[in-house]
Parts: structure tokens; C-alpha cells; sequence
């Protein structure tokens, strides 16, 4: 049986990354040890005018340069001041064995930061929630 591999794609809209009129793509690292499980019920889909969204996972993401530099550069984080933009959402794409699993967009919750090793705590939501 083989390895499932699953990835996070987030769409960066940095002006200093991305240049006019092109989307870029940046992969997040995530920890080995973290499979993203996403659970769905049928009674959810019974009256969907009740729900905003399909479904939502909270994810931490590890404090790696990648992470770092996009978080950084998007949210404006300072992990100092624990400061960042908890307002903005970015487009993002889950990948598993490079299929879509599914699409939708991130939001940064909190920073945590423990002797000096980064972490992100990050929800992800379905694309449903931006129907309502």
C-alpha cells in the first residue's frame, strides 16, 4: 500500500511576488505527521441555506522558511509583536496524490510561537462558503 501524499496550494497575490495579470502558486509546507481528514455529513446538506460552508479543517503548519516567507509577505506577520492581518483570506487548493481534493480558501487564526519555533494555526474552508 502506498504513501498518501497531500499538499497545500495557496494563491499568492503579493504584488512584490506575483507580477500583473498572472496567478502565481506557492506549497506550503505541512508536518509529516498531520494527514488532512475532513469529515462530512449528510445531515449538513439537508438545509444548506444553515450552513456556510461544506467543510473546514484547522490545520498547524510548521514555521519552515517556506511557511514563513508567505506568511510574512501575505498576512504580514510579525513574530515578535505576534501581529498579522486576521481579516484576509487567500485562495488554496488541497492536493492529494496530485489530484484536487478540494478547493477553497485559508485564513490565518493565530501565530503561536514556543522557544523560538514558529507555528501556524490555519483553518481551510470549502469553496461553498463563498456562495453565501
Amino acid at each position: 500500500m502506498s504513501q498518501q501524499q497531500t499538499v497545500l496550494r495557496v494563491q499568492t497575490n503579493i504584488p512584490s511576488l506575483t507580477l500583473t495579470g498572472t496567478t502565481r502558486y506557492e506549497y506550503l509546507d505541512l508536518y509529516d505527521d498531520v494527514p488532512i481528514k475532513i469529515n462530512k455529513s449528510f445531515a449538513e446538506l439537508q438545509d444548506i441555506s444553515k450552513k456556510n460552508t461544506d467543510f473546514s479543517v484547522n490545520l498547524s503548519l510548521p514555521g519552515s522558511k517556506t511557511n514563513n516567507r508567505f506568511f510574512e509577505s501575505f498576512y504580514n506577520v510579525d513574530v515578535n509583536s505576534l501581529y498579522f492581518f486576521s481579516n484576509k483570506k487567500t485562495a488554496c487548493d488541497v492536493l492529494i496524490n496530485e489530484e484536487s481534493f478540494f478547493n477553497g480558501y485559508m485564513r490565518l487564526n493565530k501565530v503561536n510561537v514556543l522557544d523560538s519555533k514558529v507555528e501556524y494555526d490555519v483553518t481551510l474552508f470549502s469553496s461553498v462558503a463563498n456562495l453565501f
